[in-house]
């Protein structure tokens, strides 16, 4: 049987050919966060150590889930991702400038990357022939720090539809 679109993206960024159920590791092409979820990021890619990071031109901080924040704490928050993307030339995507999958979806993501997102809608991509996956905070720090991420690569559900779909579907 032939390959799916996952097991073709995933083998482009292995450097190898994989299969369904293979733990693989990848190369990232676009990595992001949002305000509730970068901080955790950022602050466990100093405690690894990093000084910089692998791609800032491909790596984004939204800070769109608490926009405007509603407590202090979250504008600490917005303040130290802020900085943190000065230091290390990543982008921020600034308050008011929309929600971070609609964003990616509209402007970043390219047919073939592989783009992990510290959000649980990054799979938006996927629709735009990317493989797109949400991943937590600490998955998203190596992504953002090193610039790969391993996955299992994952089975794919074929659906057939047969006969004529009612009004509306």
């Amino acid at each position: 049987m032939g390959m799916t679109l996952a097991e073709k993206i995933l083998s482009e960024h292995a450097g190898r050919e994989v299969r369904a159920g293979e733990l693989v590791v990848v190369k990232v092409d676009l990595a992001y966060t949002q305000d509730g979820t970068g901080p955790l990021a950022v602050r466990k890619i100093q405690e690894m150590g990093f000084q910089e990071i692998y791609n800032p031109n491909r790596t984004i901080f939204f800070l769109d889930h608490a926009a405007p924040s509603p407590r202090f704490e979250l504008s600490n928050d917005h303040t130290f991702l802020r900085q943190f993307a000065q230091k290390t030339g990543a982008k921020i995507s600034d308050v008011g400038s929309g929600i971070s999958h609609q964003v990616v979806a509209e402007k970043e993501v390219r047919p073939g990357d592989v783009v992990v997102g510290a959000d649980s809608h990054t799979c938006t991509g996927g629709a735009l022939g990317a493989f797109a996956t949400g991943v937590g905070s600490t998955d998203a720090a190596v992504a953002i720090a090193l610039g790969k991420i391993w996955f299992r690569v994952p089975e794919t559900i074929r659906v057939v539809v047969e006969g004529e779909l009612p009004k509306g579907v």
